[in-house]
């Protein structure tokens, strides 16, 4: 195989967060767009406002995990003693293997997302249903300034122990 350690390395390095990582450009709303999928009525809820600190702090932590993963593969390879002889056909198929098990793990990832998108519209659903008018008395009801401070305080705990 033509080409250095480090030039397959630099390589594999590039293709793979090209396709698993893409541009980050991309990759996330505007609180303002977050906000437009909510009925009106729920925009200007502060809870909308954790759930999208929520969502922007989960996708950065899955981001440093394949950025980590991605890494430990580029850092380990090692042409003279993982694959001796390796051609450029050879090395092809081998990353277009793994290229097809990243599609499949891809569409499985699109799946899990779908399902979430279908229950949270049933949420949502369900908060502009019937049990609408008690859950307003019910939010109403509930301090959400003494809500957070007991959230803070149980995530506090949780971070501690």
């Amino acid at each position: 195989m033509s080409g250095t350690v480090e030039e397959v390395r630099a390589a594999a390095d590039r293709v793979l967060r090209d396709h698993l990582l893409g541009s980050k450009l991309y990759d996330t709303l505007t609180l303002d767009q977050f906000k437009a999928l909510f009925p009106q009525k729920y925009r200007s809820s502060p809870l909308v406002d954790d759930i999208y600190d929520l969502l922007l702090q989960r996708r950065d932590e899955v981001r440093q995990v394949v950025e980590a993963n991605i890494q430990g593969f580029v850092d380990n390879i090692n042409l003279s003693r993982q694959v001796p002889n390796l051609t450029l056909a050879d090395a092809i198929a081998l990353l277009k293997s793994i290229n097809e098990k990243h599609q499949l793990e891809l569409a499985h990832e699109r799946a899990r997302l779908q399902e979430l998108e279908k229950r949270l519209s049933q949420q949502l659903a369900w908060m502009d249903g019937p049990h609408a008018k008690a859950l307003a008395q019910l939010s109403r009801a509930v301090d959400l300034d003494a809500a957070k401070d007991v959230h803070r305080t149980l995530v506090g705990l949780l971070e501690s122990s």
